[in-house]
């Protein structure tokens, strides 16, 4: 059984396709034309990795925080292909795969993604005993400068947002901040399938219908939702 992951909540759209924990084939279009790119990249890595369509037993999909249009495109899609190939389907935070991205074992982890108004999508990530990340602070929507205020210690910081922000995170930080290098800090499919692979396993996978957004801010308009292609006709 394969899992197809689509990530396109921020200005990279990648998809993926992974069995069991080994990634058999990812690509990313650094492009913000999400709605026009993500089928055909799917159609292309499903070819290129000579996957037979039945064999897709689970979609995967970003559910944000990030872009509304983005988020859109990329939940309508996931929803249309599970309904196409009546599979489950997992959603996954772009906060937390940003913090699976991280190599910092006895560091915090801080992932940030734009959000209007000056602020970020944000939220604390720490190591559990059995070596695990763990949400410790939930997302939320903050200026950086006033958010870091309320962290300590050592903490990696990753995502667009901490990029955009460098300067005033550092200078409004008391404690130690490291932060990711630019290629890590965009949400990736791959690590998107990995985390989905545990959830279906786990079986917090669901139908379609029942999959939500998570926006942490509401959008300030309604978007049209995309169509896909014959993908799984």
């Amino acid at each position: 059984m394969y899992i197809l992951a689509v990530e396109t909540a921020t200005t990279t759209c990648s998809v993926a396709l992974a069995s069991d924990t080994s990634i058999l084939a990812e690509m990313l279009l650094h492009e913000q034309h999400h709605s026009e790119n993500v089928i055909p990249l799917i159609e292309r890595l499903v070819a290129d990795a000579v996957c037979v369509r039945h064999e897709i037993g689970c979609i995967a999909v970003d559910i944000g925080p990030g872009s509304f249009t983005g988020l859109r495109v990329g939940i309508s899609t996931a929803q249309g292909l599970a309904f196409a190939l009546g599979c489950p389907i997992v959603g996954v935070s772009s906060l937390e795969i940003l913090a699976q991205q991280v190599t910092a074992p006895e560091a915090s982890v801080c992932p940030m993604i734009e959000a209007p108004r000056g602020q970020v999508y944000t939220c604390l990530y720490k190591m559990d005993p059995n070596g695990r990340l763990a949400m410790s602070r939930e997302p939320t929507v903050a200026r950086p400068d006033v958010w870091v205020r309320l962290l300590s210690g050592t903490v990696v910081f990753t995502g667009l947002g901490a990029l955009r922000y460098r300067n005033l995170i550092a200078a409004s930080y008391s404690g130690r901040a490291l932060f990711m290098i630019p290629p890590l800090a965009q949400p990736r499919a791959s690590t998107l399938a990995v985390i989905a692979w545990e959830a279906y396993r786990e079986g917090r996978a669901c139908i379609p219908e029942l999959l939500k957004p998570q926006y942490i801010r509401q959008p300030d308009a309604v978007l049209p939702y995309p169509h896909t292609s014959d993908l799984c006709k």
